[in-house]
């Protein structure tokens, strides 16, 4: 969730594609997510099976834009491509659209629209038992 608090001008951009203020971003997080929440240490800290498969998916969209390697604008596609995850759900409610935001990231990084249709969509992770 962290990635979507941070002020990466590319994910500013992108979420200005959908017209989704940073700012509104962050106050449904605060409501939904952090309020409340005491400080947390690193030894507090694991990754959920949504955020594990959300670092798979990120790879794959990284990988599948034909990047060397992963931005935040891939983490915010690969959040999405974890559908059933709250950052994902939260997105989706606030507007954005996952092959619209594809597409976007894709230009971002100097490719062009008849390359996109060409790729062959990303398959999903391994799911874990």
């Amino acid at each position: 969730m962290g990635i979507l608090r941070v002020a990466d001008p590319a994910v500013v951009s992108l979420l200005g594609e959908f017209r989704i203020p940073v700012e509104k971003l962050n106050a449904e997080l605060n409501r939904e997510v952090f309020a409340g929440d005491a400080p947390m240490t690193i030894q507090d800290m694991t990754l959920t099976p949504h955020a594990k498969r959300v670092i798979d998916w990120t790879l794959k969209e990284a990988k599948q834009l034909g990047d060397k390697e992963m931005t935040n604008e891939h983490f915010v596609l690969g959040i999405l491509s974890e559908q059933e995850s709250f950052a994902a759900q939260l997105l989706l409610r606030l507007g954005m659209d996952a092959d619209r935001a594809r597409r976007k990231v894709f230009a971002l990084h100097g490719g062009k629209a008849e390359e996109y249709r060409n790729r062959v969509p990303a398959e999903p992770p391994p799911t874990e038992a």
